[in-house]
């Protein structure tokens, strides 16, 4: 969540708290992004940010150096498909030609287009004469139920924002590590808008709930 006007946050299922300042005539900053937050326009920031954990030290079940080759800039080659790739429904498509690097971009495409679909997607059609595994087969069943689970659940849960912010470094990391929970704004514009409990996504990727939003009238009296 955040503080408002100063609002005060907090992450999602954590207090925080937003703070605002009443602004001068001179101040002039954007006001946040409204709903709808779209999760098709945050997958792919919020797969970067997830794998980025794990080079943090978060564990989610992969190797280190599988998230790092993820995360490399350098390819072989510039792909120059992935908007084109976005408007097409084949599963096959994604993983056509030179990947796109970094690879944790077409990793995020799947993903999408996976939850669009609410289950697994295959990358390549059955052969005609040789029989699937049957031990591949339940761990696909296994993905589709998680996709659809995970998947709707992430739905919602970008559906229920409110406000979109950005911060830059370093209060990004202080807010993904919970050492930063008061943010400040003036209160101008969507700004006046935000309340108690409102949800605010933070670079397309980390949820906060606002637990408080005091006004003052300078920075001094914060």
């Amino acid at each position: 969540a955040l503080r408002g006007t100063v609002p005060v946050l907090t992450r999602h299922n954590d207090p925080s708290g937003f703070a605002a300042m009443r602004p001068s005539a001179a101040s002039t900053p954007p006001s946040p992004g409204t709903s709808p937050v779209h999760l098709s326009d945050c997958i792919e920031e919020l797969v970067r940010f997830t794998l980025s954990s794990s080079l943090d030290g978060a564990d989610l079940g992969l190797s280190r150096d599988y998230c790092a080759r993820l995360h490399q800039d350098e390819g072989p080659l510039e792909d120059p498909i992935p908007t084109r790739l976005q408007a097409q429904d084949d599963a096959s498509d994604a993983c056509g030609g030179v990947p796109v690097h970094p690879l944790y971009k077409r990793l995020a495409l799947a993903i999408q287009r996976c939850i669009n679909r609410g289950s697994f997607l295959k990358t390549s059609k059955s052969v005609e004469g040789i029989e699937e595994v049957e031990s591949l087969m339940g761990r696909e069943n296994e993905w589709s139920e998680l996709i659809a689970e995970k998947g709707s659940e992430l739905l919602s849960m970008y559906e229920a924002v409110e406000f979109e912010l950005h911060v830059q470094e370093p209060f990004f990391s202080q807010l993904s590590a919970g050492l930063k929970t008061v943010e400040g704004r003036c209160a101008l514009g969507n700004y006046n808008r935000i309340g108690r409990g409102v949800l605010l996504i933070f670079n397309k990727c980390l949820l906060f709930q606002v637990q408080v939003v005091p006004y003052y009238l300078c920075v001094s009296c914060i």
